[in-house]
């Protein structure tokens, strides 16, 4: 998997856009396909539409290909290369200033530096379910919980450290803070407990150190 990867990522010029076009064509050929197989081709034409003759294309055909419903998570550890498609997702990261990239982007690419780095260890159980609407992972750094916030059911959020709350639907007061779809607010360490209200129905995450 690592030698495929380098040698298609590296590919130089004129020999990367006829490997490019060859894999589109061949993808555009085989849509009839009823098996898993169409949609990993639909994702390669997608990507060529959103990102012409960008090599990272190709990687629709190396990645697990990964649907998550509402309220499903993905963890995945430093150096597992991914690409969100399409849909909206909240994200955690713990501190990094070495987030490298090898396509499908306008921002900077290394890929010299980013093949280095790479964990090519395959994954098979990629889908995090929350427990208690907390999402669990093996690291320290951080913490995400997802809550559903009721008039009658409303969430003392405690936290030991500084947090961030963030709605994604209805409407929530975070403290004396009133959150909208898309709104975040920053919890000061020092704040302690806060408690998070909804007229209606609201969902939020917080997300802590």
């Amino acid at each position: 998997l690592r030698g495929l990867f380098t040698t298609w990522i590296t590919i130089p010029g004129s020999a990367r856009t006829e490997l490019i076009d060859a894999v589109v064509t061949a993808a555009a050929d085989h849509l009839d396909r009823d098996d898993w197989i169409s949609g990993v081709l639909r994702t390669v034409l997608e990507l060529q539409d959103r990102y012409p003759g960008d090599i990272g294309v190709l990687g629709a055909l190396l990645l697990n290909h990964v649907t998550l419903q509402p309220g499903e998570a993905i963890y995945l550890d430093a150096g597992q290369l991914h690409a969100y498609v399409r849909g909206l997702g909240v994200e955690v990261m713990a501190n990094s200033d070495n987030v490298l990239r090898g396509g499908l982007t306008s921002k900077y690419v290394d890929v010299p530096e980013l093949v280095r780095v790479l964990d090519f260890t395959s994954l098979s159980e990629l889908i995090v379910e929350p427990e208690d609407g907390e999402y669990p992972v093996p690291v320290p750094e951080f913490r995400l919980t997802r809550r559903e916030v009721t008039d009658a059911a409303p969430w003392t959020i405690d936290h030991d450290g500084p947090a961030i709350a963030l709605c994604t639907a209805g409407k929530v007061m975070v403290g004396d803070i009133e959150l909208n779809p898309g709104d975040a607010a920053w919890i000061p360490a020092a704040d302690g407990p806060v408690t998070a209200t909804a007229a209606e129905s609201a969902e939020v995450f917080i997300a802590c150190a």
